[in-house]
């Protein structure tokens, strides 16, 4: 058995690109741009691969730099601050190689023997900033492994899917090469001499999406994180307000159903659970804009989110995202209100939500889990058998603030939040604060409605 190791070294020793480690998608395009050609049989089939894994530091230092420059607007060599825009570059300083590794079978060797031709046309990778060797190598001994700084970031089982702890990376797909190409090609007809950019830049380069993890982390979810996107002939692009997220989570859950009718997996995607296990279920998860002082917490992303030993259920839904097939509709009106479909992994506000933290701050108030609340003292116990529902040790708890009143400017009031028809007495709603004494990562949804989005928290919000 054998092992294709391309090795990429930063000379500059930093990495620009937002998402770490560097996607293998980063890599093929890389290539691309060093080969100046994408008609070559090593790259198609190096398109086609499964995803390989990555030796890469565990997370290297960040440095923010602020740059300044010309607006695409300006006319002649701009003079004043007023025609430069200011961009905040995010530096990783790498000190180790990254290397990515494919497990080759004997008829590969001699592809693999041209990949490693063609990656020392290698210049960048990352942005244009981040000047990059890519060295290759076939071993066939035994793969790289773990060894200080480094560590193995290992592909899950489930292609699609993101878990918590995990890191979600564009990955090749067939189709990549190709789209690649238009892309540049659309470039270059983007001017066209009259003083206009007339032929708008195509999206980005078709991908599948990867969730990697250190094999020593234990995930508590698997999700399937989509954007809520404006269906045909709309006039503008779909929004909820922060306090609909359940009917947000009801149109999702019909979207599933329909995509799963006559399947084997029709009762788990609508949430169908049996009586001795209420968590073998999907849940629906609106995630309200987050992120800096001016997000406005509508709603316009969301998560599918499922446990771990149902990544396979999970994971057969993404055809269905990547086709549009789950169209969110109105039940009254029977109106296609939005089509999800697959969120770019290195989505901001995703972001906001993944992050680790010892400070979890509610986003959508927490639905406990009991009929009454009348005193602090029974809140704060309800909340601490959340927290054990939601599959965390409530001996990390260092302390709970929960209150009738928001407890960020942007909160939503608690009459203003929809819930579903529980079966019950009453259905206590609360902001939350709770403070761990480890870092855990995100997101972490708690309570009655963690199902349908509600008890959504973020790591200290901004």
């Amino acid at each position: 058995m054998s092992w294709l190791v391309l090795k990429a070294q930063f000379i500059a020793e930093r990495y620009g690109g937002e998402e770490w480690p560097p996607a293998p998608m980063r890599l093929l395009q890389a290539i691309v741009a060093g080969v100046r050609s994408i008609d070559h049989p090593a790259l198609t089939w190096l398109e086609t691969q499964k995803p390989p894994t990555i030796l890469a530091e565990h997370e290297p230092a960040t440095a923010a730099i602020l740059t300044w420059v010309p607006n695409n607007t300006a006319k002649g060599t701009p003079a004043t601050p007023d025609e430069r825009s200011g961009r905040e570059r995010h530096n990783r300083y790498i000190r180790q190689p990254v290397s990515y590794i494919w497990q080759l079978s004997a008829e590969d060797v001699e592809l693999a023997r041209e990949v490693i031709r063609l990656a020392d046309s290698v210049h960048t990778l990352g942005t244009g900033h981040d000047m990059c060797r890519v060295a290759g190598q076939i071993e066939d001994n035994a793969p790289p492994q773990s060894t200080g700084d480094n560590q193995l970031w290992q592909p899950m089982p489930a292609l699609q899917i993101l878990r918590d702890g995990a890191r979600s990376l564009r990955v090749p797909m067939v189709g990549s090469l190709a789209s690649i190409e238009a892309r540049f090609q659309a470039g270059l007809r983007r001017y066209q001499g009259n003083g206009e950019f007339v032929s708008p830049v195509l999206p980005p380069a078709l991908f599948a999406t990867q969730a990697y993890a250190p094999a020593n982390e234990i995930p508590r979810h698997v999700m399937l994180p989509i954007e809520l996107a404006t269906p045909e002939g709309a006039e503008k692009a779909p929004s909820w307000h922060c306090g609909d997220a359940v009917i947000v989570a009801g149109m999702l859950r019909n979207a599933c159903m329909n995509a799963t009718r006559n399947t084997g997996l029709a009762d788990w995607a609508a949430g169908h659970a049996p009586a001795d296990d209420l968590d073998a279920r999907l849940s629906w998860v609106p995630l309200p804009s987050i992120g800096h002082q001016h997000a406005d917490r509508r709603i316009r992303r969301a998560i599918l989110l499922a446990r771990p030993q149902e990544a396979e259920q999970l994971a057969a839904l993404y055809p269905a995202v990547l086709s549009g097939q789950l169209t969110l509709v109105d039940q009254s009106s029977g109106e296609i209100k939005a089509i999800a479909r697959q969120l770019d992994t290195a989505d901001k506000v995703l972001a906001q939500y993944r992050r680790a933290g010892t400070v979890f701050q509610s986003i959508t108030p927490v639905a406990l889990p009991g009929d009454f609340a009348t005193d602090e003292r029974r809140t704060i116990k309800l909340l601490r058998k959340a927290i054990l529902e939601a599959g965390i040790d409530p001996g990390l708890v260092s302390s709970i603030k929960a209150s009738h009143l928001p407890l960020h400017p942007r909160d939503v009031p608690l009459g203003a939040v929809k819930t579903k028809a529980w079966q019950a007495r009453a259905i206590p709603l609360r902001h939350v604060r709770i403070e761990f004494s480890e870092p855990l990562t995100g997101p972490l949804i708690l309570g009655r409605g963690r199902h349908y989005g509600l008890g959504l928290l973020c790591a200290n919000p901004e």
